[in-house]
């Protein structure tokens, strides 16, 4: 149980206006008990009144809760806030009322409760709507109150000269277990922070910077692991048996990727993400750990491959395979028989960017100024003839040596010619190329460039002018799940990237936006550095996220209907998780700690610790 004093602040997570209706109203009696949960942080402070008998004012040896009142118009509903009551309820009244450990509530209160408003307020200022005096009937007496909170949720209780005494709290219950409430937006917390793409750390910074209320780093990753990350992991099995249902009837052009968790070549995970490249739709994510591929993180770029073709081999025509110039790929597809009737592609972006790294550092040569003039132009004529080529390897070979020719000022030679329109003095002029003269050195370089043999082998994997632009975006949005710079869990990791993935197959339609004075197109400029050119992407449209609350109700639902204490339940491990073939990544087991320390010593002899 989080404390924060009077003078924080604390995430009220009010019900919209019932919540605060309900401090208002009248009040009933009842002295029903609750013990704090063991998981989360506790403190209380209290509200001292000069008037008051010092007595009343130290803390209750069981803290005192009241359910909800079934009379009281302004809350009814079975996930109801706790409402002020006075005590009057015997002992025997409240063990039959709660002689059950969990509350049986729809799937249609639970998206109610989702759904709910919330809003940041001050403690004290709830405090003020209590009043100085008890509600009861013909008594005046001057309370005392003692604030506490739960998580983020705030519960106030108060209590008499008479003995009357009540409670109201910020949040619904979701039921109580073993005589503590389980409150609704202590549920909903771990969900927001994990479906946002945040991590518990930053959000515990900003609630301490901010003085706001919150639940503990033990309760996050308790329910994370218990509720949340099993229910994204069933709710990716939807989406993805919704899109290959889409595309059973169709022969597919899928795109393959894989991208490791870290920078450099200390990746402990690899995502591999194939996307159908027709509608940009993700049709399988699979997530390989280092233990699984013998330590050697290139090897699990193809097991990631294999795995997600053998997942889909059964609900999809796959016909052609686009992936980067992999070698480890490029011979697993080659050689292998199982793939025989899948034709492989390679990125044209990829290979584009390859041709352009070798002119620039070509051109920083001495007398290779005429390279440099003429880069782009050579580039974007690699790009026409894999786009002219038509599935035909002699003619992208034909069409892009033909660029010899061209950059010289020869448009029409003994083999073939060039496929543009007459050029005029004038043309020549305004582009500002001069052509590049037969004998220079320039030349040369260029024929070694587009003849070199290597390359004019591997055009053969180019004749379908195949790109995976869409999914080397999609890996930016990995980030805001899964960053590279922080280390994350097996299942965690699987989970975000789960969540990425729906994210884009939700997303990936999206309409363009429009202006709303004239419904022009909106359009957003951007500087590439590297190019030194300005360039414009259309505007979409804001995400919606409205799989967001259905994914939120299944987490809480679950949690409604587990009466057990969270963190002291321990789940089965799966039998696929990597922990049963390894403890960690390391090649060797950890030394004792008091010798790593002893080793660990400076230049001077002084720690280094």
């Amino acid at each position: 149980v989080c404390v924060l004093p009077c003078d924080m602040y604390v995430i009220g997570w009010v019900h919209s206006d019932q919540a605060i209706l309900s401090m208002l109203a009248e009040s009933d009696s009842s002295d029903e008990e609750y013990a704090p949960s063991s998981d989360e942080s506790d403190t209380e402070t209290e509200l001292d009144t000069d008037e008051l008998d010092a007595s009343l004012l130290e803390p209750e040896s069981e803290p005192l809760t009241v359910p909800f009142d079934s009379r009281t118009n302004v809350m009814q509903s079975p996930l109801s806030n706790v409402s002020l009551e006075s005590s009057s309820t015997s002992n025997s009244a409240r063990n039959d009322q709660y002689s059950i450990q969990s509350l049986t509530v729809s799937r249609d209160e639970l998206e109610q409760a989702v759904g709910a408003k919330r809003i940041v307020c001050d403690i004290d200022c709830a405090i003020q709507l209590l009043g100085k005096t008890c509600r009861e009937p013909e008594c005046n007496s001057v309370i005392a109150v003692k604030t506490s909170t739960m998580g983020c949720t705030l519960s106030l209780q108060w209590k008499c000269l008479q003995g009357h005494t009540g409670n109201w709290s910020s949040s619904r219950r979701c039921y109580t277990s073993n005589s503590y409430p389980i409150f609704i937006n202590n549920c909903l917390m771990p969900a927001a922070i994990l479906f946002s793409g945040n991590n518990y750390a930053k959000i515990a910074l900003f609630c301490q910077f901010f003085n706001v209320g919150h639940i503990k780093k033990t309760t996050y990753y308790d329910i994370q692991r218990k509720y949340l990350t099993p229910h994204i992991v069933s709710f990716w099995h939807e989406e993805q048996e919704r899109v290959l249902t889409t595309l059973s009837n169709k022969s597919l052009t899928v795109c393959g990727d894989g991208r490791n968790d870290s920078p450099g070549y200390s990746a402990k995970y690899c995502l591999y993400t194939l996307m159908d490249s027709e509608t940009n739709l993700i049709i399988d994510s699979q997530v390989v750990d280092k233990r699984e591929a013998d330590l050697k993180s290139p090897r699990m770029e193809k097991l990631g491959l294999q795995r997600s073709l053998a997942a889909v081999a059964t609900k999809a025509n796959i016909t052609e395979l686009v992936t980067d110039a992999s070698s480890t790929i490029i011979c697993m597809m080659a050689r292998n028989a199982e793939y025989k009737g899948i034709l492989h592609s390679l990125d044209v972006w990829h290979k584009a960017k390859k041709l352009a790294k070798t002119l620039s550092e070509a051109s920083k040569k001495k007398n290779m100024s005429l390279l440099r003039v003429w880069k782009r132009s050579i580039i974007n004529h690699f790009w026409w003839c894999c786009a002219e080529a038509d599935g035909d390897e002699v003619r992208l070979k034909e069409r892009w040596i033909g660029v010899l020719h061209h950059v010289s000022g020869e448009h029409e030679w003994a083999t073939g010619r060039c496929h543009h329109s007459s050029l005029t003095e004038s043309d020549l002029v305004e582009s500002n190329k001069s052509p590049i003269p037969q004998d220079s050195a320039a030349m040369q370089v260029l024929r070694e460039i587009v003849l070199a043999p290597k390359w004019m082998k591997s055009l053969s994997y180019y004749v379908k002018c195949r790109h995976t632009g869409i999914l080397e975006s999609y890996h930016n949005l990995v980030l805001k799940y899964a960053s590279k710079r922080i280390s994350f869990g097996y299942e965690a990791f699987q989970s975000r990237c789960l969540l990425a993935a729906i994210d884009h197959n939700r997303h990936v339609a999206r309409e363009v936006a429009h202006k709303v004075s004239n419904r022009e197109v909106k359009f957003h400029r951007k500087y590439n550095k590297s190019s030194a050119q300005w360039t414009v992407s259309k505007v979409k449209v804001e995400k919606d996220y409205v799989y967001i609350p259905e994914l939120m109700k299944r987490a809480l639902y679950a949690r409604v209907h587990d009466t057990a204490i969270t963190r002291r339940t321990e789940l089965a491990q799966n039998p696929s998780h990597p922990s049963h073939i390894a403890d960690t990544i390391a090649p060797v087991p950890p030394p004792p700690t008091k010798e790593l320390v002893d080793r660990q010593r400076s230049r001077t002899g002084k720690d280094h610790i």
